[in-house]
């Protein structure tokens, strides 16, 4: 494959093969939200017609597939970009049109936890443990706007919670409540967080149930659920949202306990341990000291 055959490649199929969808569609451009960081509105423009792309929220950056690979994977270079393009395969589909976009999710096919390389690459980013994750979680393959698309689900009470790299949604919001009969109970808002706080915990904490909203939206039907527990720990993210669901849930049940101090100066639980991860590892990379015999210098007489 030659940058020209490449460049044919209609941008939307290549970043639906990588489970991204658009957040918005016109009539001849789609919008998403810039997959190589946090972008909270879509900024991303890829049009249709003329199959480039343009980062609004980066000084207009922008260009053809090519440079849409090299952007988000900056490790490969131009030949590896088609190196990496020509290996992957994915049904051509015609241009995306508003219908196709909007529509439900319809699940396809679901499997275990680690079949699938880029989702076990995100899980590796995340310092997610792909066994644990396999406890929790599946491989969902599912369907919208008459694309296919794949993510890592975990079941709530409502249907399917499901994410990858670049983007998260759900097939019915709702909690997700994992009882043992404990007396005790973890609260978290995503499941990553959850994982996380298993990985990382101590043999006492691992007895205890635990409960993640998915979403702060479901507060209201987390704090029904925390009725009867005898002890809460509430792990919810260091921002404007948790503080406010914190101190909501404190307000119903006083004798919680607010555990965010564990990973003061994160977001959450998940970014504590990709922190500690990444620390081990640069511990380990790190060149042994040497040891350099320095003898005295001689007196003078």
């Amino acid at each position: 494959m030659n940058a020209e055959q490449a460049n044919r490649i209609p941008i939307p199929d290549y970043l639906a093969s990588q489970g991204i969808q658009p957040a918005r569609t016109y009539g001849g451009y789609l919008m998403y939200k810039a997959p190589w960081r946090d972008d909270t509105h879509p900024s991303m423009k890829v049009d249709l017609k003329k199959n480039l792309w343009v980062d609004y929220g980066n000084s207009n950056a922008g260009g053809s597939l090519i440079d849409l690979v090299r952007k988000m994977k900056p490790e490969l270079d131009v030949s590896g970009v088609l190196k990496d393009l020509s290996s992957f395969s994915f049904q051509r589909q015609a241009s995306v049109n508003k219908s196709e976009v909007k529509g439900r999710i319809q699940i396809e096919s679901i499997g275990s936890i680690g079949n699938n390389k880029l989702l076990n690459a995100y899980l590796n980013e995340r310092g997610i443990d792909v066994k644990l994750a396999n406890k929790f979680c599946s491989e969902i393959y599912y369907k919208t706007g008459g694309k296919s698309y794949f993510g890592i689900g975990h079941e709530n009470e409502k249907g399917w919670s499901i994410r990858n790299k670049y983007w998260k949604g759900c097939t019915g919001q709702g909690i997700t409540h994992h009882r043992t009969g404990s007396h005790q109970v973890a609260v978290f808002e995503g499941i990553f967080d959850m994982i996380s706080y298993k990985q990382l915990a101590t043999y006492s904490s691992r007895q205890s149930d635990l409960l993640i909203l998915n979403s702060t939206a479901n507060l209201n039907r987390g704090i029904d659920a925390l009725q009867g527990y005898e002890k809460i720990n509430l792990f919810l993210d260091n921002d404007r949202a948790g503080n406010e669901a914190t101190q909501k849930i404190r307000d119903e049940y006083p004798f919680s306990k607010d555990k965010r101090w564990i990973y003061s100066g994160f977001k959450d639980f998940n970014e504590l341990l990709v922190s500690k991860i990444a620390r081990k590892k640069k511990l380990a990379n790190a060149p042994e000291a040497s040891h350099v015999l320095v003898r005295p210098k001689r007196l003078l007489p």
